[in-house]
């Protein structure tokens, strides 16, 4: 009984959507031409991708001996992606670029060393220009920050030096000192800031938006089913009887017979009883 009940229910609700096919073709297709128009007034915007890798750094060597890098912290991955927004502004800054209508982004590729910077603006070359602008600006700042650090560890070491030059037997301590602030000024003048520049950003050649096809086809679908569902809703206001499944539940008696619907009936006189007949 309850598959009974599904295939009619099924077959009710197909009879409703072909009664209804202009409503439901209809507003599919005036929300696609919406969505078209909409998407075709747009202003396109153009995105450029540039990437960079972090390179891990051994430091660099010495005749007979190997200069350490500082240790990064355990658990930890070097992130540049600091406050993007200001880099931005300094980098277009730099390289004279204006930022209207334009978005950056910057973002390390999960479970990589690869980071992308994506520029978007109403311009492909400015797209290209702005992201490969940010991305030498990461680099340039990641390298100063590091070199900073270096700095302040040398300087530390030279007034550790300066402070036991006196002191007697502190002559091996003196020397691996010096070693040391030799280490330190080689690592900043060799130092890249962990950070190249793997793939530089070119002009896109079409627009990422807007894409008034896929726009009009998703309107589309979207008006199919808006269609579908007022039609369903017109057919629940509707009081007529159209199927005999609907006439038993209104009756709650056995259907004895149907008149069957035919095309050749329509338009043809009522029949009529003679008294004879009756």
């Amino acid at each position: 009984m309850g598959e009974a009940q599904q295939a009619d229910g099924g077959l009710e609700l197909l009879d409703v959507l072909r009664r209804r096919a202009w409503l439901v073709l209809g507003c599919a297709v005036v929300v696609a031409g919406v969505a078209y128009l909409l998407s075709s007034s747009q202003t396109a915007r153009y995105e450029a991708t540039a990437s960079l890798t972090l390179v891990p750094d051994g430091g660099p060597t010495l005749p007979g001996r190997t200069v350490q890098a500082q240790p990064q912290p355990s658990g930890q991955t070097p992130s540049p992606i600091v406050g993007i927004r200001d880099v931005t502004s300094r980098a277009a800054r730099q390289a004279g670029i204006s930022l209207a209508g334009t978005r950056v982004s910057a973002e390390q590729v999960e479970d990589t060393n690869v980071i992308r910077v994506t520029a978007s603006a109403p311009q492909p070359e400015r797209a290209a220009a702005l992201a490969n602008a940010v991305a030498t600006r990461l680099r340039a700042e990641r390298r100063e920050r590091e070199r900073t650090v270096l700095k302040k560890a040398m300087a530390s070491i030279e007034k550790t030096l300066a402070s036991i030059q006196t002191l007697r037997g502190g002559r091996e301590r003196r020397i691996a000192l010096g070693q040391r602030i030799d280490d330190l000024q080689l690592q900043i003048d060799v130092n890249r800031g962990g950070l190249e520049i793997a793939q530089r950003a070119l002009p896109p050649a079409a627009a990422e938006s807007p894409r008034p096809l896929r726009d009009a086809a998703l309107g589309g679908l979207f008006g199919l089913v808006l269609g579908g569902a007022l039609a369903l809703l017109w057919s629940q206001a509707d009081g007529r009887v159209r199927r005999i499944s609907q006439l038993q539940d209104f009756g709650e008696l056995p259907v004895l017979g149907a008149i069957p619907k035919s095309r050749a009936l329509r338009g043809a006189e009522a029949p009529t009883l003679r008294a004879d007949d009756a």
